[in-house]
C-alpha cells in the first residue's frame, strides 16, 4: 500500500511537469512518426512494385520478402525511438 501512496504522491508533486511532457511529446513526435510511417510504407510499396494497396493486392503485398523486411525494420526503428526517448525523459 505504501507504494501506491508514494506514486499517488510523486504523479501530485510532477503532475504540471508530466502533462507538459506528454503534450510536446505528442505534438511533436506524432508527425515525426507518421512521417516515418508514410515514407516507410511508401519504400515497402516501391519495393513489392506496388503503387497503392486494395483488399484483393494485400496479402501479396505483405508476404513479399521486401515489404516484411522493410516494415520490422520500422517497427523497430519506432521502438528504439520511444525507448530512447522515454530513458532521456527521466533526467
Amino acid at each position: 500500500m505504501g507504494l501506491i501512496k508514494k506514486t499517488a504522491g510523486a504523479i501530485r508533486v510532477n503532475l504540471v511537469d508530466i502533462l507538459i511532457f506528454e503534450l510536446l511529446y505528442r505534438i511533436f513526435v506524432f508527425p515525426v512518426f507518421l512521417f516515418a510511417l508514410e515514407q516507410g510504407l511508401r519504400l515497402a510499396m516501391e519495393a513489392a512494385g506496388f503503387s497503392y494497396i486494395t483488399e484483393e493486392n494485400l496479402a501479396g503485398f505483405l508476404i513479399r520478402p521486401a515489404t516484411l523486411l522493410l516494415l520490422c525494420h520500422q517497427q523497430t526503428a519506432s521502438c528504439k525511438t520511444l525507448i530512447f526517448l522515454f530513458d532521456e525523459s527521466v533526467y
